[in-house]
């Protein structure tokens, strides 16, 4: 314990002077030849493994209340006054927020918990939906706003969601039997989306999506994966919608193609615009050599938005990556392309932005330029109510901890979460 608190102290006690942002971005690509852009009917680099033919499913049964018992009794329980380990944060304001979280002592192979604090993080009350405990092992979705959370565990197809915090939860139907890791995305209270990974394999993933207009009492698939050729290509990244209408999804073809992918949805999911995005300046070449690859898509209106590029360069055993910050203003008619640190993406009102990785910058100016806050030796899953105020579950190798900045990435403490007295 003592070494863990003094590895985790110097993950903080860093200087966060600042030094110039990035300039010019850099052109991985100059030395390759030109040649025109592929589309994904048409590779350039053939593949490698065929997936194999898979018969279809059942469908689906029909979205409707699942009558379930009472609420287990999980055991041991998370008693007052406990650590619990933080695994995923989603907070709502400088106080309120969710969780998932477990038992300190992973040897157990205890259920994990879904939580909800009053205090910042400080302390954490349990509210675990009344699912099988023998399902409580693993999240494959979850998404909250405010008192409203919705939550699917791996092995069912059962959507939980409450709308009082967790005092009482209500599952649905949707999604296949042994459902695989989902999506969970909300737009307002009625309108979500959830997308459900149903097979994959190399350079391929096959995904369904629902839709609910009701606050997740009932879902509607939209995307079949054996009826529809939507979605069906490559491994997304990201899945993203603004309002009732527009969506956004991104992709890794794992070096299948030069150029990354964006495709666009104006009619809340039912249907995709598949869109090639244009490479940075100097991008060209081989696959063999490079390519380029997509994420974190943002739509912030019906017409402009923002997401992420990463280009690799392959050469021999060594693999460089550059990435880039793409805007919008013209629904995709044009992109600005802006060099861009790295990390997690944060935005915020009025252009302000943070680039989380273990080099953290902030930017201003929408993107145009960084400025470096300070570097930190582990990963973070981080959660952001504002440009000053967020938390981060951090990682280094197996080591984990929850912790919160209230002066934009400056300066990070630690969080010893425990359960809250009754």
């Amino acid at each position: 314990m003592n070494l863990w608190k003094a590895w985790i102290a110097a993950l903080f006690l860093l200087t966060s002077a600042c030094v110039p942002g990035i300039v010019e971005p850099p052109t991985p690509f100059s030395a390759f030849e030109t040649q025109n852009p592929p589309t994904r009917e048409q590779p350039t680099v053939a593949s490698t493994a065929v997936a194999e033919e898979s018969a279809s499913p059942p469908e689906p049964s029909a979205t409707e209340r699942v009558a379930l018992p009472a609420r287990p009794v999980l055991e041991p329980r998370l008693e007052a006054g406990q650590p619990v380990v933080i695994k995923q944060i989603r907070m709502d304001s400088a106080t309120d927020g969710w969780a998932i979280g477990e038992h300190p002592d992973p040897q157990l192979a205890l259920p994990i918990h879904v939580l909800t604090t009053a205090d910042g993080g400080e302390t954490w009350r349990e509210v675990t939906p009344p699912e099988d405990p023998a399902l409580l092992f693993e999240v494959g979705g979850f998404y909250s706003a405010g008192p409203r959370a919705w939550v699917i565990y791996l092995g069912t197809d059962r959507v939980w969601r409450t709308t009082d915090g967790g005092a009482t939860w209500i599952a649905s139907e949707a999604g296949y039997p042994m459902g695989q890791y989902s999506t969970l995305e909300f737009t307002g209270p009625e309108q979500g989306w959830m997308l459900q990974e149903v097979e994959s394999g190399m350079g391929s993933q096959l995904v369904a999506l629902f839709r609910t207009t009701d606050g997740g009492d009932t879902w509607q698939e939209i995307i079949d994966p054996y009826d529809s050729e939507d979605l069906q290509s490559c491994r997304k990244t990201g899945i993203s919608f603004f309002g009732m209408e527009t969506g956004w999804t991104t992709y890794n073809c794992d070096g299948t193609y030069l150029e990354a992918f964006l495709d666009v949805s104006r009619d809340a999911g039912e249907s995709w615009d598949e869109g090639r995005l244009p490479l940075p300046e100097g991008a060209a070449g081989s696959t063999d050599q490079g390519w380029c690859y997509s994420g974190s898509p943002r739509p912030s209106s019906e017409r402009s938005g923002t997401l992420i590029v990463t280009c690799v360069v392959a050469d021999g055993s060594t693999v460089a990556e550059t990435t880039y910050l793409y805007r919008t203003q013209d629904a995709g008619a044009s992109w600005e392309m802006l060099d861009y640190p790295g990390g997690e993406l944060q935005f915020f009102a009025e252009g302000t932005m943070l680039a989380l990785g273990t080099d953290q910058y902030r930017s201003t100016d929408g993107g145009a330029n960084w400025t470096k806050i300070k570097s930190v030796t582990w990963d973070g899953d981080y959660s952001f109510v504002n440009s000053t105020t967020g938390w981060a579950v951090a990682r280094n190798e197996d080591e984990i901890a929850l912790v919160r900045t209230t002066d934009g990435a400056a300066t990070w403490e630690i969080i010893e979460p425990r359960i809250a007295s009754n």
